[in-house]
């Protein structure tokens, strides 16, 4: 199994949030980049933004 790459759009309450969510995914082993895509402040003062994450699905899947 290569590299795979999961997309998506999410709300998040601040700009902190979101680095320390960033953070949180670049202390994971199995998390091999990330990107952080179209950042955009809504009227409602969340922050709204994609990510692209690149992952070993042999370090995320459980052997048995």
């Amino acid at each position: 199994m290569g590299e795979k790459k999961f997309v998506f759009k999410a709300e998040a309450a601040s700009y902190d949030v979101v680095a320390r969510q960033i953070a949180s995914f670049r202390n994971k082993e199995q998390i091999t980049d990330l990107t952080l895509e179209k950042v955009n402040s809504l009227p409602n003062g969340r922050i709204e933004f994609n990510m692209s994450i690149h992952f070993n699905p042999e370090k995320l899947l459980k052997k048995s």
